[in-house]
């Protein structure tokens, strides 16, 4: 293939099929993220692997992220410290509740004030108990 260049070892990586993610699955990481990437809130996102397995489709394994950060997850190597899979992890959970506050204030009319909601870690350990009753 001209112009394209691929090593042996990322062919040997993938030379399985990719098993599909569940629709369910997707549509849940979708809806509760709002299509936005779980680091910087960006619009259109794709669905990456915490642990870079592509065949862990666990939904605790599928993070929400923009194209930028889905390419630095993927990355190896280079001199800047990498996410681990444990950090993408809060920083989807993070923001699913930030999410979830936000349509609760809506629900209520209430206007989301990101100052006003300083205290958001302890409102999102709330609203995760909230949904283990």
């Amino acid at each position: 293939m001209k112009g394209r260049r691929f090593s042996l070892g990322r062919l040997k990586k993938y030379a399985k099929p990719r098993p599909k993610i569940p629709q369910a699955t997707v549509d849940s990481i979708l809806v509760r993220s709002q299509h936005r990437c779980c680091i910087c809130y960006a619009e259109g996102v794709q669905i990456a692997h915490a642990d870079d397995d592509r065949d862990n489709n666990m939904e605790d394994n599928l993070i929400p992220l923009c194209l930028r950060h889905h390419d630095e997850v993927s990355k190896n190597g280079g001199m800047t410290q990498q996410y681990t899979p444990e950090q993408l992890r809060m920083y989807k959970n993070e923001w699913f509740c930030e999410v979830k506050l936000g349509r609760k204030r809506a629900a209520l009319g209430m206007a989301y004030d990101t100052a006003a909601d300083a205290d958001l870690p302890e409102a999102a350990v709330n609203l995760e108990s909230e949904d283990s009753t």
